[in-house]
């Protein structure tokens, strides 16, 4: 493993990427993500103040861009409409940042991510310069779409908990398959308990 990843125009020393949500307070956030030693930090622009309401903390005051990769999401947009305001509203709040993580949900309760309203929003902010990290499901052909829009990164997600152990091995084997279809990088973040642990580790990734 080399001592840095390049992602996009980004080189990060530190393959975490950590999040801001959850903790009590921004107190408690900045000496989180001090502790874990990530480049990259990702936040819900639609859930965290960046400056958008000057009346109220703000997450820059502990998370400084000068020290962080910062990486704003559209966690909650139910369409790529509402993405992609999203994510024009993070670059303005922060300057001309162009990196962003894209999320499209169909259903809250399950968090699973609409992937034609994914693909649509990819297209646009790729487009308009965005560089884009898209949460989206781990069908390797919606992945090789995602290449075909430039995008950054497909970050493959499986964060129903109640799923059977059939749809997570399946997740799995095509997880296995979508290194010989592209190229680009992927993230892969899970929650599993150690039986799975065992089992993603035997597919070697």
């Amino acid at each position: 493993m080399t001592d840095t990843i390049q992602v996009g125009s980004y080189t990060l020393k530190s393959r975490l990427l950590v999040g801001t949500g959850k903790y009590r307070d921004l107190g408690e956030t900045g000496r989180a993500i001090e502790a874990s030693g990530a480049d990259v930090v990702t936040m819900a622009v639609r859930r965290t103040n960046l400056g958008q309401n000057p009346n109220e903390p703000n997450l820059l005051d502990v998370i400084s861009p000068d020290r962080y990769t910062l990486l704003p999401n559209t966690a909650g947009c139910h369409t790529a409409d509402d993405a992609v305001r999203t994510c024009c509203l993070a670059r303005e709040l922060l300057d001309g940042h162009s990196l962003v993580k894209l999320e499209v949900i169909s259903k809250s309760r399950t968090l699973y991510p609409d992937v034609v309203e994914t693909l649509s929003a990819a297209r646009t902010l790729v487009d308009d310069g965005f560089e884009v990290m898209v949460y989206t499901s781990d069908d390797p052909l919606i992945a090789i779409e995602l290449e075909a829009y430039s995008s950054l990164i497909s970050s493959l997600d499986k964060l129903d908990l109640k799923i059977t152990f059939s749809s997570r091995f399946n997740f799995f084997i095509n997880l296995s398959v979508c290194p010989f279809f592209f190229i680009f990088p992927m993230i892969i973040k899970c929650i599993f308990g150690n039986s799975f642990l065992r089992i993603f580790r035997a597919f070697n990734v």
